[in-house]
């Protein structure tokens, strides 16, 4: 069965992925809600800002036509910077970031989802939550291991956070409450560049493309798929 999903999954993704060839321009701006935080492992180590980032957009095209002026987005990665300067990035679904590589898949797209839609949006309402909501992002990223949400943890793995600060821990905990719904969040989408930091951006007012319809489809019918297996 397990097999079954996979091949579906596949199906879904690469459909989408032949559709979204839409590109925006993204200048990072500066900070909305955010904490400092230590971070420390294989990936990355020192003093990170952990939250909301804000990016001046402009000439969208496609999906993005909907985007200008200021945006706020969490990042998929710690490798790369931010870019000061107008820089062209693709959009692409959640499970094709963070690039350049093959991108994070399904299965860790799938929690992304659970947690933006589950969140309701309270990520931007402090800077505890926000440091937590992008805490979460970065651990889904680098630690899931695929099968177990216990793997998700800010204190071990490849990638490991301190100097988080009691009210930080305790929205990390409620936010990873949230993981393994299994909704699906057409209106998230990945902002990718092969040499700056991925973004994952929320596209207002969307009209999806034909392959995102497709991957909605799919993806529901994966998930409840999932949900009689289970």
């Amino acid at each position: 069965m397990k097999l079954t999903l996979s091949v579906c999954a596949a199906a879904a993704t690469f459909v989408a992925a032949s559709a979204c060839a839409d590109t925006v321009q993204l200048k990072y701006t500066g900070t909305g809600k955010y904490r400092t935080v230590t971070a420390a492992g294989t990936i990355f180590s020192g003093n990170v800002k952990a939250g909301e980032l804000l990016h001046e957009a402009q000439s969208g095209n496609g999906e993005a036509s909907v985007l200008s002026g200021t945006i706020s987005t969490f990042c998929t990665e710690l490798t790369q910077s931010v870019t000061t300067s107008f820089k062209t990035y693709t959009i692409r679904t959640v499970d094709q970031a963070p690039r350049p590589g093959g991108g994070m898949g399904g299965d860790k797209a799938g929690l992304i989802y659970d947690l933006y839609n589950g969140a309701a949006e309270r990520q931007y309402e402090s800077n505890d939550k926000a440091a937590a909501f992008q805490l979460l992002i970065w651990e889904i990223v680098y630690d899931y291991n695929g099968s177990s949400l216990s793997s998700i943890d800010y204190s071990v793995g490849a990638l490991r956070f301190t100097n988080l600060g009691s009210g930080v821990v305790t929205w990390f905990n409620t936010f990873k409450a949230l993981l393994g719904q299994h909704t699906v969040a057409l209106y998230l989408r990945a902002a990718t560049n092969d040499t700056k930091q991925d973004q994952l951006i929320r596209i207002p007012t969307q009209v999806p493309l034909p392959g995102s319809i497709g991957l909605g489809i799919m993806g529901l019918s994966v998930m409840g798929l999932r949900r009689r297996v289970r």
